[in-house]
């Protein structure tokens, strides 16, 4: 689990030690991206959807693209001069711009130019004959173009199955352009490639669109600075998982964070330390699946009726689509938060933030956070 090499990267202090955590870290960030691509393919990912503007998820992608393109391969962003709101899960379409970015630049070994643009379209019925799961309205198209050398019309025939690849062993693992099929039809979207030998290749994403918006006039940026928030306090928090391994990264990492940390490792022992402490807790994490007569959501529901306001993670190897119907229902209808395994200590930290921050914005009766 990438948390502990977090962690482990948190305690070392030579050189040379940090320098072995951070390949061990690629290491683990390769095989967990892989799994991730995998389930994008078999369409298995759950969807995070959040409202994004498309010029200004570009704008701050084009950093990251800029440093993994290399000196010599000249970025190109063009911006739409209105807003363009989309639906979409965000991590997966950045992951899906990159995966395009970095075939670009392999096809650029040279040197080159990528050029990146984007604008809404209207597709017809007829015009998505090849998608019969899209729907027919307004799309974003995200086009990416480059001055690369080009596929041959065997290639073009291939590229979205899985595990080929043109790329040298050990160089590609053939389901980057695989898991951008994916995302695409995840979100009732489609991908589209043209490309000429030594001329370059051509991929247009398109993405249903939720609507354009005017462009603000631009502001001073102290007009435009968000207010500071105020700093976390420390809560209590009670870690219920049954692999000892796992329940003490968790635990360790809240503990870096400044939190007071009670472990269990079922949930019935998890119960006994609810009624021996009265409760005084502010955060439930939880694994979903465990042993015994108490899972976790069990728990959770339990936790609740005894304690309204508590908040509530549950984790698991599982996304949210293939659980129970009971536990799918729990997560709505509780507002319990959901955390994917496996995941890292950034992931951790920003899931549990996000909770004590809305409760700082709405304080529950008699809260601590």
């Amino acid at each position: 689990m990438s948390i502990n090499i977090d962690l482990l990267d948190l305690q070392v202090h030579s050189t040379e030690a940090k320098q072995s955590v951070q390949e061990l870290a690629e290491m683990v960030q390769r095989a967990a991206s892989t799994t991730q691509q995998l389930l994008l393919f078999a369409r298995k990912t759950q969807l995070q959807k959040t409202r994004i503007e498309l010029n200004q998820r570009l704008d701050s992608l084009s950093r990251v693209l800029q440093r993994l393109l290399g000196e010599t391969v000249q970025l190109n962003v063009e911006r739409y001069p209105a807003l363009m709101w989309l639906e979409a899960d965000g991590s997966l379409l950045d992951q899906a711009i990159i995966n395009l970015a970095i075939n670009a630049r392999d096809a650029m070994p040279k040197g080159g130019q990528l050029q990146i643009s984007i604008e809404p379209i209207e597709l017809s019925a007829e015009a998505l004959l090849d998608a019969p799961n899209a729907v027919p309205g307004q799309f974003a198209k995200i086009e990416l173009k480059d001055s690369g050398f080009g596929m041959d019309e065997y290639t073009l025939q291939r590229i979205f199955e899985p595990f080929f690849t043109t790329k040298g062993i050990g160089k590609g693992t053939g389901l980057g352009l695989a898991s951008v099929l994916g995302m695409a039809e995840q979100h009732l979207g489609l991908v589209r490639v043209r490309s000429t030998v030594n001329i370059g290749s051509c991929f247009t994403l398109l993405l249903p669109m939720l609507g354009l918006e005017a462009a603000p006039e631009a502001v001073a940026p102290e007009a435009r600075s968000e207010p500071v928030k105020p700093p976390l306090q420390m809560g209590r928090i009670l870690v219920v998982e049954d692999e000892a391994i796992v329940r003490k990264s968790i635990s360790r990492m809240l503990g870096h964070l400044r939190f007071e940390v009670v472990q269990a490792g079922s949930g019935e022992q998890a119960l006994e330390i609810w009624h021996q402490t009265a409760g005084r807790f502010d955060l439930l994490v939880s694994d979903l699946v465990m042993p015994g007569a108490c899972s976790g959501l069990d728990l959770a529901l339990n936790v609740r009726k005894l304690q309204p306001e508590i908040k509530v993670i549950l984790m698991s190897g599982y996304s949210p689509d293939t659980l129970a119907k009971e536990a799918r229902e729990a997560l709505h209808a509780h507002q319990f938060s959901f955390l994917a395994k496996p995941f890292n200590l950034k992931t951790l930290r920003s899931t549990v933030e996000q909770l004590f921050e809305r409760n700082l914005a709405n304080p529950a009766p008699g809260g601590r956070i």
